[in-house]
């Protein structure tokens, strides 16, 4: 029985009374002629035949599909740990515009292996400014961070800031914008 009560009553009339779900199923037997219970009726009593059938469809339905994505994942796994084998490091850079002059944020993040990305190793950030006619691009270092150490900006003087053009708060924006891990 599925944690419901069912009452099964008989009187010397012939008529059977099934109580179960809080409802009453009077059955009368005249004539040799008996009415079936419904199969819901017997599932509750535990008496019926077949009752859990969809569930347990239901459920190898899902075990099949689970096992076929789990072997399709392994696979995968597989073709990343082939090509992380051919590699000694991984290292993925993020760039940022920081406005109209054509400056853009570089954020590199170097990882040990492609299969754990919370494990990297270092990250830098740096600032190329356009050059101008005849010049070569401007790089400014503003830092590199370590997972134990934190991020280290590197001080950079006005001096500095004024041959590649950009401003003491056009730098702290640029700062702002590194994409740290």
């Amino acid at each position: 029985m599925i944690g419901r009560a069912l009452t099964v009553m008989t009187a010397f009339t012939g008529i059977l009374m099934i109580t179960a779900l809080g409802a009453t199923l009077i059955m009368s037997r005249t004539n040799g002629v008996s009415l079936p219970l419904p199969n819901w009726l017997l599932c509750e009593a535990g008496l019926g035949e077949d009752c859990l059938q969809p569930e347990i469809e239901a459920l190898e339905a899902e075990k099949n599909r689970l096992l076929a994505q789990s072997t399709q994942l392994r696979a995968q796994m597989r073709n990343v740990e082939a090509m992380e084998s051919a590699f000694d490091d991984f290292t993925v850079f993020k760039m940022r515009s920081l406005g109209q002059g054509g400056q853009v944020i570089h954020t590199g993040v170097k990882f040990s292996t492609l299969t754990t990305p919370d494990d990297w190793i270092e990250s830098w950030c740096y600032l190329n400014v356009p050059a101008e006619a005849g010049n070569v691009q401007q790089r400014i270092t503003i830092g590199r961070a370590e997972p134990t150490k934190g991020v280290n900006f590197t001080e950079v003087s006005d001096g500095d800031l004024s041959r590649v053009r950009i401003s003491r708060s056009e730098f702290e924006k640029a700062r702002a914008l590194c994409a740290w891990p």
